[in-house]
């Protein structure tokens, strides 16, 4: 909720399960949940949950279904500084109210997803990394494909292999 409180623009809404910040533009739910009751159509969505794949691969399916025909996506921790703070689980990690939480830098397999999409879809973006430490954002607009079908997307993306795969990942977004 730290990030989210500190974003200066009107009518903004946020969604967590558990979050630390608690406000009034925070709903308390998880974000599968807010999607199936969601009737709003937003200009800008920011995903930053769960560092898994699995829950980025069904955030951004399901913001794209309700994104205004301009809009676009942002996801954070997409640049993983090393092997392990991709791993699906982090090394240091614990639960908090039935939540999985991370005691060290993680990303999780979130690059994993980018990657299936750089090499299934057509959209522009561009890569934001702050600060030296930052874990990187892409800013996706210009979605151009048709959602693709069930492929065994999933199982595709945890096929993909940090020592096999991460610099061709990193070939997209530099080019």
């Amino acid at each position: 909720g730290f990030t989210f409180k500190e974003i200066s623009v009107d009518n903004k809404l946020g969604v967590d399960p558990d979050p630390i910040y608690k406000g009034g533009d925070i709903v308390l739910k998880n974000s599968d949940d807010f999607f199936k009751e969601n009737n709003k159509i937003f200009d800008i969505i920011f995903i930053d949950g769960m560092h898994q794949l699995e829950y980025v691969h069904n955030d951004f399916f399901n913001a794209i279904k309700c994104l205004t025909q301009t809009g676009s996506i942002l996801i954070d921790d997409v640049l993983p500084m090393n092997e392990r703070e991709q791993y699906k689980i982090p090394l240091k990690h614990y639960y908090n109210n039935g939540i999985l939480k991370y005691g060290e830098p993680w990303t999780g397999d979130v690059w994993k997803f980018i990657y299936f999409l750089f090499q299934h879809y057509q959209f522009d973006f561009s890569i934001y990394n702050f600060t030296k430490g930052y874990r990187g954002i892409i800013h996706i607009y210009n979605f151009k494909n048709e959602i693709i079908g069930d492929i065994n997307t999933v199982e595709l993306m945890n096929s993909y292999d940090y020592k096999k795969d991460y610099d061709k990942y990193l070939k997209y977004i530099i080019t």
